[in-house]
């Protein structure tokens, strides 16, 4: 108990957990702050714990393992886009001359120990729309531009990385 302007004031206090605390009810929830600058409380969804979790051990959500995911799942025309940015300058040009699979092995999104599981990593750059939804639900942007307090344009976008750069670049 402290005393405060001669007014006895309650404190608790609460330890540092190493790991998110919820409710006895499940829910998660963590601080933000608004457009207007006030802080919130958000829900703070399982994906965001993951990769929290993931970064505190040191290891890289990309690199996870995306089950049940095969080469049928990613879209050539997103391997196609990867080789014309390498080919254009703005990557490295020997990768522009490699198949799909020596492009996954050389950006290390399969895992050899794994018999060459795709990673979410190769997900979120080659994956087509439906693959990306099934295997990464939360891979998106939302675009959004305001004029004055009025939004002018809001649109959420699920793509795939290189093609979602283009699209918010235009």
């Amino acid at each position: 108990m402290l005393t405060i302007d001669e007014r006895p004031v309650g404190v608790i206090d609460v330890p540092k957990a190493s790991v998110p605390v919820g409710s006895k009810s499940g829910r998660y929830m963590g601080r933000s702050l608004r457009l207007d600058g006030k802080p919130e409380c958000v829900a703070y969804p399982l994906h965001e714990m993951l990769s929290v979790g993931l970064t505190a051990q040191g290891r890289d959500y990309a690199a996870t393992p995306a089950r049940g995911a095969v080469l049928d799942d990613l879209d050539e025309a997103e391997f196609d886009r990867f080789r014309h940015l390498c080919s254009t300058g703005k990557g490295d040009r020997a990768l522009a001359e490699l198949s799909n699979v020596e492009i996954l092995r050389s950006l290390r999104l399969v895992l050899p120990e794994q018999d060459n599981a795709l990673t979410l990593g190769a997900i979120l750059l080659f994956a087509s729309i439906p693959a990306l939804e099934r295997f990464v639900p939360t891979a998106d942007a939302v675009f959004q531009e305001l004029r004055g307090t009025t939004i002018s344009a809001n649109e959420t976008l699920r793509l795939p990385l290189f093609r979602m750069a283009e699209r918010l670049s235009t």
